[in-house]
């Protein structure tokens, strides 16, 4: 496992320490939460853009076990996974974790995990709109840092989410 990377990790347990996000003239994607229709297109860019080697089946998408967890974020209102849209297709996932925590004054905070775009659309920033997104789903849930685990090979540029 990597390691963690925080955005602008702030001394106390309020949200406004969190760094202002920057102003996006017009969005380039929508966001819902994912439904198991979407297990297919989740499944599948998984397993093409991950930088590890999952038993993840592009094939096997229905499987009772991604239904089953699938239904547990949904049901938990500390959890959300987050399909971005664009023109009304899909092209990248977040998944978003708050966690409560007993340090910096019982400050919460956001993993974001599951960080993916179809590869047709990287490199056209949608991954920091997406992340930008994530800050300000954060903001709202009452978290004072975002934290972004990174595998030893991801090639994700630390100043690409603070920035």
């Amino acid at each position: 496992m990597g390691h963690l990377a925080a955005c602008e990790p702030c001394a106390y347990a309020r949200s406004d320490f969190l760094p202002p996000v920057p102003f996006v003239q017009k969005s380039m994607l929508t966001f819902r939460d994912a439904r198991p229709e979407d297990l297919p297109f989740i499944i599948a860019l998984a397993v093409e853009d991950s930088v590890v080697v999952t038993d993840d089946d592009p094939d096997d998408t229905m499987a009772p076990e991604y239904l089953a967890v699938l239904a547990a974020i949904d049901a938990d209102p500390n959890q959300r996974f987050v399909l971005a849209e664009q023109d009304g297709e899909p092209v990248g996932t977040i998944q978003l974790s708050f966690v409560p925590g007993l340090m910096r004054r019982g400050m919460w905070r956001a993993l974001v995990e599951q960080v993916h775009i179809s590869a047709f659309r990287r490199n056209s920033g949608l991954g920091t709109e997406m992340m930008r997104r994530a800050i300000e789903e954060s903001r709202k849930k009452g978290c004072g840092m975002v934290q972004l685990p990174l595998t030893s090979s991801a090639e994700m540029p630390i100043a690409s989410i603070s920035g």
